[in-house]
């Protein structure tokens, strides 16, 4: 998708250091386990991009997370990517629930055998 290709163009240097990735939230640049997701983040960070997160204004780059000495930049950061990725959980499994009661309900009123 679109972020394949931003990152694509990172890595071939298309990108110039000082731009700005915008996302609605930090759950639509990853939905992974934040232990994976913060790979993502380091490689955006790394190549001079700061991600800017419209939901809550905040910006992350490599200058922003060096200048916060106490860490709660990172903590934050950390914080919401699991945030996103315990949704993605959360929804998933109400989803696989959803489909199995509907399964359930099709064989008790003879639909599927």
């Amino acid at each position: 998708g679109s972020l394949g290709v931003f990152l694509e163009s990172i890595a071939k240097g298309t990108i110039p250091r000082g731009s700005y990735l915008i996302v609605e939230d930090l759950d639509r640049l990853s939905r992974e386990h934040p232990i994976d997701s913060i790979g993502l983040v380091r490689q955006i960070m790394n190549a001079g991009v700061t991600i800017v997160v419209l939901k809550n204004g905040e910006e992350y780059s490599e200058e922003i997370m060096r200048a916060d000495r106490s860490g709660m930049k990172m903590l934050g950061l950390v914080f919401e990517l699991g945030r996103a990725s315990g949704e993605s959980a959360r929804k998933s499994d109400l989803g696989i629930q959803n489909w199995q009661e509907k399964r359930k309900k099709a064989a008790k009123d003879g639909i599927i055998m």
